[in-house]
């Protein structure tokens, strides 16, 4: 229940108040330019700018044929019905895929403790 795939399919939402662990993963292509974000934000309304960040993570490119991954695990205080999202960010100067095999990329919540 704290996904939808109809609406908001960004977000994750906290059904009960309390404390989550937000573990947030982004794999970008191969590519030698350039740096990869991560930026994991409460109540950010699909903004990269909006809500409170609440977690963040850089690495600089790799080549090759290797995937560049920046992560971030992070335990957050949420309300009912506050959420998370995940931007993420590459300046290779093109466009750049994401890889989502083998769970490269991924953006998952549990609950660790309620209110």
């Amino acid at each position: 229940t704290m996904h939808s795939t109809v609406t908001n399919t960004s977000r994750l939402v906290a059904t009960t108040g309390g404390t989550y662990q937000v573990n947030a993963r982004i794999s970008f292509a191969s590519n030698v330019t350039g740096i990869r974000t991560i930026d994991v934000r409460k109540n950010a309304a699909g903004s990269s700018a909006g809500g409170t960040r609440v977690g963040f993570n850089s690495a600089s490119a790799v080549g090759g044929s290797t995937v560049t991954s920046v992560n971030v695990s992070v335990d957050v205080v949420l309300a009912a019905n506050d959420y998370v999202e995940a931007f993420g960010l590459q300046s290779s100067g093109g466009a750049l895929s994401t890889d989502v095999s083998a769970g490269l990329t991924v953006f998952q919540m549990r609950m660790v403790q309620t209110t």
